[in-house]
């Protein structure tokens, strides 16, 4: 079992209950928030150890998200999802914050994977 807290961001229910039940059964205690501004109000309401954010999203997207998120000097790691311009848009993400930006559509195992990957590397450092 994970002690870790991740918070899922997508306005799409389905696709968010998706990704939080698939890490529910991993062992993470998952939040749920529909936009970035239930986001942020989640993030400073709780201990959260990782962030899953959708890009296109109504009243605030993930790209303002992170940038709200940052100028808060909150270094929670995030990872980006984005079905349009994800190439394209990868370096702004990047420089906004995101620790990786991934295409949807996107396998939950390819999530957990990238989860892997962050939480291995702040063991690390």
């Amino acid at each position: 079992m994970s002690d870790k807290t991740i918070l899922v961001i997508d306005d799409h229910m389905p696709i968010r209950e998706l990704i939080a039940r698939k890490l529910e059964l991993e062992g993470f205690t998952v939040l749920r928030a529909k936009d970035g501004k239930e986001g942020l109000a989640a993030v400073q309401e709780n201990a959260v150890h990782l962030i899953v954010v959708d890009l296109m999203m109504p009243v605030m997207d993930g790209l303002e998200f992170l940038r709200r998120l940052r100028s808060e000097d909150n270094k929670v790691p995030a990872i980006v999802l984005s079905a349009s311009g994800t190439q394209s848009r990868e370096e702004e993400l990047i420089d906004a914050g995101a620790t990786a930006v991934l295409a949807k559509p996107v396998q939950p195992t390819v999530i957990r994977a990238t989860i892997d990957q962050i939480f291995t590397k702040a063991r690390r450092i």
